[in-house]
């Protein structure tokens, strides 16, 4: 079996729905997460919406920055909303790392283009998708 490690960017509601789905599969290793807000970040919050999380062995970040220039994830989970991207997902698919996007991925044509104009050049996975089911 392959374990993909994971960071999620954005703890929100739809963030911390993917965070507790993701967390459920022995695939998937959550390796960092990432959220402007450090009350986000606080494991006993996690905790009450995650059954079973555990912070130790998953990093911690305020700053998108800080998150991609320290590594160690195979793909990233962006659940922030398109008003508020701020050229994290060009940067990320710059890099090579896999991407799977909360959508809508942009609120402008001519963003999304960029976009995906990245990720081929890239050649990596990404997809755009809705939350998990409940």
């Amino acid at each position: 079996m392959t374990t993909v490690n994971i960071a999620i960017v954005g703890l929100g509601q739809r963030g911390l729905q993917h965070l507790n789905a993701l967390w459920q599969l022995d695939e998937a290793r959550i390796v960092a997460l990432c959220d402007p807000y450090p009350d986000n970040l606080v494991e006993s919050k996690l905790q009450r919406f995650v059954d079973g999380f555990s912070i130790e062995g998953v990093r911690t970040y305020s700053a998108f920055a800080d998150l991609l220039a320290a590594g160690g994830f195979d793909a990233l989970y962006f659940a922030i909303p398109p008003s508020l991207h701020q050229g994290e997902l060009l940067q990320a698919a710059n890099t090579g790392i896999h991407l799977f996007v909360e959508k809508p991925v942009s609120l402008y044509l001519d963003e999304a283009l960029e976009m995906d104009r990245a990720i081929r050049e890239a050649g990596i996975i990404a997809t755009v998708g809705p939350y998990p089911p409940p």
